[in-house]
């Protein structure tokens, strides 16, 4: 430099500026470098009143291509017996949902048609409404149309579906801002609880742990061979009365039976010995409690496993039950039905396969 460093040093004081990719170094007076760092505040203060009028814009050129979407997912089976609200498998029944720009609306076409309101109280509405939101961007007018296969209020994880459906559609719209980690935490927060979701939108069989905010997802193996008989009775059981029956505390024997059980389960699928599932699906926290909507659920359980089943369980808060095995299904669920039958509860029978995938998207224009 062609000036006395130390006598600058003395006259003002001054910041260092280090180019280090072309070596020089520069003494600058610190009046000039907070003037630097003004006119820095101030485009940083203008990029983040303009950053929601940007994302506005970058919604509309998506739109211009995908101006309709369809989005697919299937139904699940939760708990399965001992893992309570921990474990959940999707099954191969699923629910399509349709969003496309235009004129608001809903349909419901199949399942529950005669009772899902279109409201503001629509769960796919209010599923993509959290993910536009937290996307920073309005919520474009939309029609959509629902195509359902899943039984609403049987415990086969109706709701969930069409809230990991809602999620899924809307951030297909918004150019996919959140990973599917993010929609499993978005998922679980509206429902409460992660093991109907976790299937839902990842598939196959999920083990889903809550840490603080953050939900964590591990898949369990569950052999191919393997199907799943339900007994699906005529009527309705609502999960938030389901759940208000449970104690908010259990005792030290019921957790150890409980956690037990729960990891025999996860070794029984993993190992195919699934003689083991008789007793890794037996529950001490909810079943017993939620027989009060379902006086037959320990006959028909015991009627499952005497003609056959590896292990039998309630699906999810019920009314449904479910068997697991690898041959008489139809046996098995005959019966089942005959069990329920004697107390007076008729059903449908229903074979399951499990769904390796999750909410998929199968259609954009």
């Amino acid at each position: 430099l062609s000036y006395d460093e130390r006598q600058y040093q003395k006259n003002q004081p001054h910041d260092i500026l280090c180019l280090t990719r072309i070596g020089l170094i520069l003494f600058i007076p610190r009046a000039i470098t907070a003037q630097m760092q003004q006119q820095i505040t101030k485009l940083r203060s203008l990029a983040m009143r303009c950053r929601s009028k940007a994302k506005t814009r970058i919604l509309t050129a998506v739109n211009m291509v995908k101006n309709k979407i369809t989005v697919t997912v299937p139904a699940s089976t939760a708990n399965m017996g001992s893992g309570f609200d921990a474990i959940g498998l999707a099954l191969e029944l699923r629910c399509s949902v349709t969003v496309e720009l235009g004129p608001p609306g809903f349909q419901l076409i199949g399942e529950g048609a005669d009772v899902v309101m279109s409201s503001n109280t629509n769960i796919i509405l209010n599923a993509m409404q959290q993910v536009f939101t937290q996307a920073e961007i309005e919520m474009p007018q939309l029609r959509i149309t629902c195509t359902n296969h899943i039984p609403i209020a049987r415990g086969l994880g109706s709701s969930s579906a069409a809230i990991v459906a809602g999620l899924t559609a809307a951030n297909e719209m918004c150019g996919r801002p959140f990973p599917k980690n993010h929609l499993l935490n978005m998922a679980t927060l509206i429902e409460g609880h992660p093991d109907n979701v976790a299937p839902a939108l990842l598939g196959g069989c999920q083990l889903a742990v809550k840490d603080g905010e953050n939900v964590i997802a591990s898949r369990i193996r569950f052999p191919r061979s393997l199907s799943l008989v339900g007994f699906v009775p005529n009527f309705l059981v609502e999960t938030a009365g389901s759940r208000a029956l449970l104690e908010p505390s259990v005792s030290r024997s019921a957790a150890i039976f409980n956690l037990s059980r729960t990891a025999l389960l996860v070794n029984a699928l993993t190992t195919g010995d699934f003689s083991q599932l008789r007793i890794a699906t037996q529950d001490a926290l909810h079943q017993q409690v939620r027989q009060q909507n379902f006086p037959s659920l320990s006959a028909t359980i015991q009627a499952a496993i005497n003609a056959g089943a590896f292990g039998a369980f309630l699906s999810g808060a019920g009314p449904t039950v479910m068997a697991i095995t690898s041959e008489r299904q139809m046996t098995i669920g005959y019966e089942m039905s005959e069990a329920a039958s004697r107390f007076g509860i008729e059903g449908d029978v229903q074979i399951f396969k499990p769904a390796l995938y999750g909410s998929k998207v199968i259609r954009t224009q």
